[in-house]
């Protein structure tokens, strides 16, 4: 039974291969006038259409070789702007865009009035990365015929790509939906143009619109979910997310903003599931992990929280944020060694014009939880990168004082005094330093 059934296509290949063979063998006697003794009756004109049908049904079956392939056929009288055409779109579609070019040009040499090969030569332009020159062609398009939208549309989002000239953008789509109210495409595009232009409540409208014509429409769906965040409306930013969601599942950034939607309603619990979920398709995102933290830290659950922000730095060693929120956590905790531990790690990441304010914060926790020790090591540290931070120097002069360590408290206090002198906006706060001094000067060691 098998071996019947494979004669049977064996034979079927067979007859197919040579029935090609005839038609093409058809054809050559057509193109070149050859029918026996008649060749002074052939009729050019049969023959060329002939071709184009031939070359139509190739290319519309996606045979795009085989069109190619009638190039070989055909006399020089046999060309019109169709063949043209057809051959230069089968160079497109096999990648072959300096041939494709080539046909494309000799098609409107030929005919050019077609809007439609002026439309398909700017998108091969613009695959091909002639952006300027595509511009042209769509542009001429309208001219053309301002009734063909494809072109118009093209160019429409092409601009919206490029993000340089909203206003253009605005003027086209708002043309294409005064053509068709109906344009869901247009009227996203309009309302995303005129958002990015600084008129977000006008623009929101038309997404509402875009999204009303078709409310599975996932680019509508999630600016109109951004928009209503970016408000603080976090029920209909979380109700517009889960329905981009639902249209485009495992969405790591849409199951984040779900997340985030749900934290800030106060939702933690559900919160942390999609933040987790998130994580379960991208771990090596350090903000999944960190909004795991702060929300544990909003549930008083510390250690949770302290565990995911050591996940997040891990990830990203250079945000000096997660070393900040890090500090709260053990802060809440009253784990002085967590605390001194990472603002200096906070210290190591932070950028150096802005590392003094983070030992300043280090030092000031640590004088009020008596650290002395630690408190004059950070307040060293801010005055090497901030000579100029008088208080910093004020405080290293208590915590000498308590440490206690009185020649430096008093050689401390006296260059407060000195780098001060000069400064009449704390006269009081001087004159308590110098009595300080005499004091301490009075006690014995």
């Amino acid at each position: 039974m098998n071996k019947s059934v494979l004669l049977m296509n064996n034979l079927l290949k067979e007859l197919a291969s040579k029935l090609i063979a005839i038609i093409l063998f058809v054809v050559i006697i057509v193109f070149n006038g050859y029918a026996g003794d008649e060749k002074q009756n052939r009729n050019p004109i049969a023959a060329q259409d002939s071709l184009t049908q031939l070359a139509s049904k190739f290319y519309s079956e996606g045979n795009y070789r085989k069109t190619l392939e009638l190039l070989a056929l055909n006399d020089s009288t046999l060309f019109s702007s169709k063949l043209f055409y057809y051959y230069g779109m089968s160079y497109a579609a096999l990648y072959d865009y300096q041939n494709a070019q080539e046909y494309f040009k000799k098609a409107i040499h030929v005919d050019s009035s077609n809007v439609n090969y002026h439309f398909q030569f700017g998108r091969l332009l613009l695959q091909a990365g002639f952006t300027d020159e595509a511009v042209e062609e769509f542009k001429l398009c309208f001219v053309l015929d301002s009734t063909y939208l494809p072109p118009t549309f093209q160019l429409g989002l092409l601009y919206n790509v490029q993000k340089k000239y909203p206003e253009k953008e605005i003027e086209i789509f708002s043309f294409l939906i005064r053509q068709n109210p109906n344009d869901f495409f247009s009227l996203y595009y309009l309302g995303n143009a005129l958002i990015r232009s600084q008129f977000r409540d006008s623009g929101i409208v038309f997404i509402q619109k875009s999204i009303e014509l078709n409310s599975r429409y996932y680019p509508s769906l999630l600016s109109f979910a951004n928009y209503n965040y970016s408000k603080q409306e976090y029920k209909a930013a979380l109700e517009y997310y889960q329905k981009a969601e639902a249209i485009r599942q495992h969405d790591k950034d849409i199951i984040y903003q779900i997340g985030e939607c749900l934290r800030k309603l106060g939702a933690y619990n559900e919160a942390l599931v999609q933040f987790k979920e998130a994580i379960s398709i991208d771990s090596s995102n350090a903000t999944y992990h960190a909004q795991i933290g702060y929300t544990y830290f909003l549930m008083e659950r510390f250690d949770s929280s302290i565990l995911a922000y050591k996940k997040a730095i891990a990830i990203d060693t250079a945000n000096v944020q997660y070393y900040l929120n890090l500090v709260l956590g053990y802060q809440k905790i009253d784990s002085a060694k967590g605390v001194i531990e990472a603002y200096q790690q906070a210290a190591q990441a932070q950028h150096p014009e802005v590392i003094s304010f983070v030992y300043n914060d280090l030092a000031s926790y640590c004088f009020k939880n008596k650290l002395w020790r630690e408190a004059a090591k950070a307040y060293k540290r801010v005055i090497e990168l901030n000579p100029d931070n008088t208080m910093a120097l004020y405080w290293l002069g208590y915590s000498y004082e308590q440490i206690p360590d009185k020649k430096s408290a008093i050689l401390t206090f006296e260059n407060y005094l000195e780098k001060t002198k000069d400064n009449n906006e704390k006269p009081g706060l001087r004159l308590h330093v110098v009595e300080h001094i005499e004091s301490l000067k009075g006690k014995k060691n």
